[in-house]
């Protein structure tokens, strides 16, 4: 087992990986080559705990027989907003075309919310609108941001928002975007219908005319088939222990599905455009939450409801980038 290693695990108070790493037969000549995929696969869940190990690997593992001149050694300590992958390089050419945009090169807009093809002319964000997105909305409405009473970082999901808070950010997001001249012609941000989310999660055959009548039919979880989720399958409820995190994590923390999409599964409740019945003013809501660990609620295909109005500290929301109807509905 490689010393350097051992010290670095030990730093972050990682020592049971140690078994895992030396399974693998990585010692210090190997190091410097980890990936975050590497690191994820072998356990490390929090992508800040592995944004900092590359770090020290990178940092550390030097070549023994060059000299180098560094006193004394530097470990790069990434702070809480280093917590979403890196962005889009911004001559990526999707950039400014959404129709341009795939799984592995998302368009990007001015708040930094990436959106990944569901259906044509139809995008969606890779993650749930942040509490730094939802804090901008806040800002320039001049409107008190939610609180919640747990901590979050800038990159966790806002939560404690109602459906009519996740309305009008997407409107005011519209028109933000339309004033910068960065909204692509004949485009609006909107909500998710529950089909958009249900495309999203990989259920694209589902009976029922209605969310109520379609709840719960189709198995499956964002994870697979089998209960209960493996370790790293999302962030959801403590008592499952596929994750360390006690309340919500940052957006992209867990592995995307084929579409390039993040948290499809546990993280937060995320608001829909439609109502659940159509003679309720419930609203829809899918996903499940870090708070969840119910096999009926981890279903991709399970809705929840709430009122528009309402506001909970496991609910928020993810944004929608479509083409305008041909009769537009807001402006």
């Amino acid at each position: 087992m490689s010393l350097l290693l051992v010290s670095i695990l030990t730093k972050f108070q990682l020592q049971e990986l140690a078994v895992t790493f030396d399974a693998h037969g990585i010692d210090d000549d190997v190091l410097s080559q980890l990936t975050d995929e590497n690191l994820r696969e072998l356990g490390v869940h929090q992508i800040g705990l592995r944004k900092k190990l590359l770090a020290a690997f990178s940092d550390e593992n030097l070549p023994h027989s060059q000299p180098v001149d560094r006193t004394p050694p530097v470990i790069v300590e990434l702070s809480s907003s280093a917590s979403v992958p890196p962005p889009v390089p911004m001559d990526a050419a999707s950039i400014a075309a959404p129709q341009q945009a795939t799984c592995t090169s998302p368009f990007l807009n001015s708040l930094g919310q990436r959106f990944v093809p569901i259906k044509p002319d139809v995008l969606i964000c890779i993650w749930p609108t942040r509490v730094r997105d939802f804090q901008a909305f806040c800002d320039a409405t001049r409107v008190t941001c939610p609180d919640c009473d747990f901590d979050q970082t800038p990159d966790d999901p806002v939560v404690n928002v109602s459906w009519i808070d996740a309305f009008e950010f997407c409107r005011w997001l519209t028109a933000h975007e339309s004033k910068l001249g960065t909204l692509p012609a004949g485009h609006f941000y909107d909500l998710p219908s529950d089909l958009d989310w249900s495309s999203a999660v990989g259920l694209v055959n589902e009976y029922g005319a209605t969310p109520e009548e379609r709840s719960g039919k189709a198995k499956g979880y964002p994870w697979g088939a089998e209960f209960p989720p493996p370790p790293g399958a999302g962030n959801y409820h403590p008592t499952l222990q596929v994750e360390d995190y006690a309340e919500t994590s940052p957006v992209g923390s867990f592995r995307a599905n084929e579409l390039g999409i993040h948290d499809l599964g546990g993280n937060v409740w995320e608001w829909c455009l439609d109502k659940y019945e159509p003679d309720s003013d419930h609203h829809v809501l899918r996903g499940a939450s870090c708070f969840n660990d119910d096999p009926e609620f981890l279903l991709s295909s399970y809705r929840d409801r709430n009122s528009p109005g309402r506001r909970r500290n496991n609910n928020g929301f993810r944004v929608l980038l479509k083409k305008k109807p041909a009769s537009n509905p807001w402006f």
